[in-house]
C-alpha cells in the first residue's frame, strides 16, 4: 500500500474516483486519452459521416495530443504531424489514413513506457499542495489510457484500491502503472459463460450455439466447471468473449444477455432466465447473478426521491417529462437503443426548429449548463472544506454566507494566495483545479469543450446506428456510459429547477452561455452561481 501522502498517492486516488461508478458526475471521467482520440479519427475515416464531423474529431484529437503530459518536444511534433490536416482528404485507404495508422501502432507500443519514464522522473512524495504538476490532467490521461487498453472501470478501480489500501508490500504510482502495463501486454484471453435454461422451457434440441441441448450443456459444464455441481437444466446458452480481464468479459456477457432477451421479446418467447439459475464463467468457475447482468448502469436522479421507497409521480413540465421518459430507457433496452433514446433526450430538451441540419451543435447547450454546475460545485466544495477544517476569520465568513458570497470569498482567497484547508486525499486536486480556474479563466472553454465532446460522441454513435446501420459503433459503450452520466446530471438539475420556476431548460442553458461569456477574470466566477436563479 501507499505509505506516503504525496503526489503519487493523490494521483492514484484520483484515478480510482474517475472510474468509480458510484462517483458523482463531476468526479467521473468524461475525457478520453490520446490513443482513443486518434482511434476516433480512424473509425470515422471508415464511416460515411460528414466532413464537418470528421474535422471536429480531428481538431479535438490535436488538442488532446498537445495537452498530453508525456508527449513532449520532438515526439509530440511527430504525433501531430501524423494527424490529417483536412477532413476532405482523410478517408480509408488514403495516404493520410495509412500514416495515422502507423503512428497509432507505434505510439501504442511505447505509450506505457512513456508514462513509466514520466512517473519515474517525478518525486512521488512531493507535497501535492505545492506541486507544479497538473494532478488532475495526469490522472485523466492515465485513466483514459487504461480504458482504451480494454480495462473495465471496475478492474481499474479494484487495481487502484489494491495498491492504495491492500497490497502487503509498499506501493508507488510507478509500480501500480507497471503492473497494469504487464496485464495489458499479455493481451486478451477467452472467457466462456454458461447459462442453464429452466427445466420447464420448450427448446429445439437441434439448435446451434449459442443454444445448447441438455447433453451439450452438461458436456460443456463438466469440461469448464469440473469442481461444480451440475445445475438443473433443459439445455443452456454459451457465450465466449475475448477480453483483457474478467470484469470486461462480464460486461460483454451482460450485453449479450440483454440483446438475447430483447430479441426474444420480438417472437413472444416464453424463455425466462431465472435468478436462481445463475450463470458460470470460465476461467474462474465463478457463479454470476443474472439480474445484475441484464441491465446497464442505472443512473439515479436524486430530485425524484421523496424518502423511503417513494418517488415523485406528479406531472412535470413537458420538456422535463419527455427527458425523464427517454432517459429511463437505459437499462431496459439494448445499448444501441439506449444510444438513440439518450440522444433524443438532448434534442427534446435543447433543440429548436432552427437547429435541423446542425444537430451536433446543440451539444454545446447542455455543456454550458454542465460547466456552470461543475464550477459552482467545485468552488462551493472548496468553501465547505475550509468551513469544516479551517479555524480563522475566513471560515466564519463562509459559514454565514450564501453560495454566491462563498464562491466570491473562495476566489478572492485563491487570487490572494491565502491558505485554504482541504483534506489530504482529494483536497489537493480540488484546490489545484479551483486555483487554475481563478488565475486562468480561459480554462473554462476547455471544460465546456470536453463536456460538449462527450455528448457529441453519443450523437456520433446514434448517427451510425440510425443512418448507417452500424451494429456497434466504435466506442459505443463508453460513449453511452459517460454521456448518460452527464445528461442525468442535467436532467436532475432540470428537475430541481422545474420545482421553483416555469422556465424551460433551454432557457436556463442559454442563460449559462450568457454567464460564461461574461467571465473575463477570476472575480467574475461567482456570477456563475446565479444560473439556477429565476
Amino acid at each position: 500500500m501507499f505509505n506516503e501522502d504525496g503526489v503519487g498517492k493523490v494521483i492514484a486516488l484520483r484515478i480510482a474516483s474517475l472510474v468509480d461508478a458510484d462517483s458523482a458526475w463531476h468526479n467521473y471521467l468524461w475525457q478520453v486519452g490520446t490513443l482513443r482520440a486518434m482511434s476516433d479519427c480512424m473509425a470515422l475515416a471508415d464511416s460515411n459521416t460528414t466532413e464537418a464531423r470528421v474535422q471536429y474529431v480531428i481538431n479535438t484529437a490535436r488538442r488532446i495530443i498537445k495537452n498530453d503530459p508525456v508527449l513532449l518536444g520532438r515526439r509530440r511534433g511527430q504525433v501531430l504531424d501524423s494527424m490529417p490536416k483536412k477532413a476532405d482528404q482523410f478517408r480509408s485507404g488514403t495516404h493520410s489514413y495509412f500514416v495515422l495508422q502507423h503512428e497509432i501502432g507505434q505510439l501504442e507500443s511505447e505509450y506505457f513506457s512513456l508514462w513509466q519514464r514520466f512517473i519515474a522522473s517525478i518525486d512521488e512524495c512531493e507535497d501535492p499542495i505545492s506541486t507544479k504538476l497538473d494532478l488532475n490532467l495526469i490522472s485523466c490521461y492515465i485513466a483514459g489510457h487504461l480504458r482504451w487498453c480494454g480495462f473495465s472501470d471496475k478492474w481499474i478501480l479494484k487495481h487502484c484500491n489494491y495498491h492504495i489500501k491492500h497490497r502487503p508490500e509498499d506501493s508507488t504510482l510507478e509500480e501500480m502503472l507497471t503492473s497494469a502495463a504487464r496485464v495489458a501486454q499479455n493481451g486478451p484471453g477467452e472467457y466462456t459463460f454458461l447459462v442453464p435454461l429452466p427445466v420447464n422451457g420448450e427448446y429445439d434440441l437441434d439448435s446451434e450455439p449459442p443454444w445448447l441441448s441438455k447433453s451439450e450443456f452438461e458436456g460443456k459444464f463438466a469440461e469448464y466447471m469440473p469442481g461444480e455441481e451440475m445445475p438443473k437444466n433443459a439445455g443452456g446458452l454459451i457465450f465466449q468473449a475475448p477480453a483483457i480481464e474478467k470484469y470486461r468479459a462480464t460486461e460483454l456477457f451482460a450485453k449479450f444477455l440483454q440483446d438475447a432477451l430483447a430479441r426474444g421479446r420480438l417472437v413472444e418467447a416464453k424463455l425466462e432466465l431465472k435468478p436462481d439459475g445463475g450463470a458460470w464463467m470460465h476461467p474462474g468457475s465463478n457463479a454470476l447473478d443474472l439480474p445484475d447482468l441484464a441491465s446497464t448502469t442505472f443512473i439515479p436522479l436524486e430530485s425524484l426521491a421523496m424518502g423511503g421507497d417513494r418517488w415523485k409521480l406528479q406531472k412535470l413540465r413537458p420538456d422535463v417529462e419527455a427527458g425523464l421518459d427517454l432517459l429511463s430507457n437505459i437499462g431496459a433496452v439494448s445499448m444501441r437503443s439506449a444510444c438513440v433514446t439518450t440522444w433524443a433526450m438532448v434534442e427534446t430538451m435543447f433543440a429548436d426548429a432552427s437547429d435541423f441540419g446542425s444537430l451536433a451543435d446543440i451539444s454545446d447547450r447542455p455543456a454550458d449548463l454542465l460547466t456552470c454546475m461543475y464550477v459552482t460545485d467545485l468552488f462551493d466544495k472548496l468553501a465547505s472544506s475550509h468551513m469544516m477544517l479551517g479555524d480563522d476569520e475566513l471560515s466564519v465568513k463562509l459559514n454565514g454566507a450564501d453560495m454566491y458570497r462563498r464562491v466570491e470569498l473562495t476566489v478572492d482567497s485563491l487570487l490572494a494566495a491565502r491558505t485554504l484547508c482541504v483534506d489530504a486525499e482529494h483536497g489537493p486536486i480540488l484546490l489545484q483545479q479551483a486555483r487554475n480556474l481563478a488565475v486562468e479563466t480561459g480554462r473554462f472553454n476547455v471544460i465546456r469543450a470536453e463536456f460538449s465532446e462527450s455528448i457529441r460522441r453519443l450523437y456520433g454513435s446514434r448517427n451510425e446506428i440510425v443512418h448507417a446501420g452500424v451494429i456497434e459503433p466504435y466506442g459505443m459503450g463508453e460513449n453511452l456510459r459517460v454521456a448518460a452520466k452527464l445528461l442525468a446530471a442535467v436532467l436532475d438539475e432540470s428537475l430541481r429547477h422545474s420545482q421553483v420556476s416555469r422556465e424551460p431548460v433551454a432557457l436556463v442553458a442559454a442563460k449559462c452561455r450568457w454567464l460564461l461569456n461574461r467571465v473575463e477574470i477570476g472575480a467574475d466566477i461567482a456570477g456563475l452561481t446565479t444560473f439556477h436563479e429565476n
